[in-house]
């Protein structure tokens, strides 16, 4: 299994075990990308039921649904100019909506249905544009996700890790190399852009405060 290095820490066991499955996918087809249709095929296995209940809910077959994503994946795309896996702009704001949406529910890491949940948000992104196609609303999705997932958000509610702060300097203690694993600085991108993003916030929230 890979090692999900310094990343881990932003995500639960249920959510890296997503976050494998999809570079699994990934690296299977030789693609060298991690985009949010791969993401969308390891929830698919990772969070069977739940996938199945939501799609049946808003009239969506779910094997049909697998066979359009099997059909978007299977086309030829492949990431070239590094050995590295690429996490492309849209994997990466996926992560930082889906982190938002753990704080809000007052949880300190990503789990696998905050993947599921916020994966049909962007609505010009391939998953929405996937369930269009079968005549569905990518809101309607969102809804019914809400709907299911209330029990399963008190529970991860309480066990809830603490979240590590920040050095003096400003810097994410996170930031600094990985020595756990080849994937840990695969997806070291990713840790660093969500770093980024919560340094800006805090500096625009100091700004308006002067």
């Amino acid at each position: 299994m890979f090692d999900l290095g310094q990343l881990t820490d932003k995500f639960s066991e249920s959510g890296q075990k997503v976050i494998y499955r999809a570079i699994e996918e990934s690296k299977r087809r030789e693609q060298n990308f991690l985009g949010v249709e791969h993401i969308l095929s390891a929830l698919g296995e990772v969070e069977g039921a739940l996938f199945a209940e939501t799609m049946q809910s808003i009239g969506v077959d779910p094997q049909s649904l697998s066979q359009m994503l099997e059909q978007e994946l299977g086309k030829n795309r492949q990431f070239v100019g590094s050995k590295k896996m690429h996490i492309t702009e849209t994997t990466r704001e996926l992560f930082n909506r889906s982190l938002k949406r753990a704080r809000q529910h007052g949880r300190q890491t990503i789990e696998s249905f905050d993947l599921f949940a916020t994966i049909f948000a962007d609505p010009t992104g391939g998953p929405a544009e996937i369930l269009r196609k079968l005549g569905a609303d990518p809101s309607q999705v969102l809804e019914k996700i809400t709907q299911s997932l209330r029990g399963r958000e008190e529970e991860a509610g309480q066990c809830c890790p603490k979240r590590i702060p920040a050095a003096k300097d400003g810097r994410c203690q996170r930031d600094e190399p990985s020595t756990r694993g080849h994937l840990g600085a695969e997806l070291m991108l990713v840790e660093r852009q969500i770093c980024s993003a919560e340094r800006g916030q805090h500096s625009r929230q100091c700004c308006r405060k002067v």
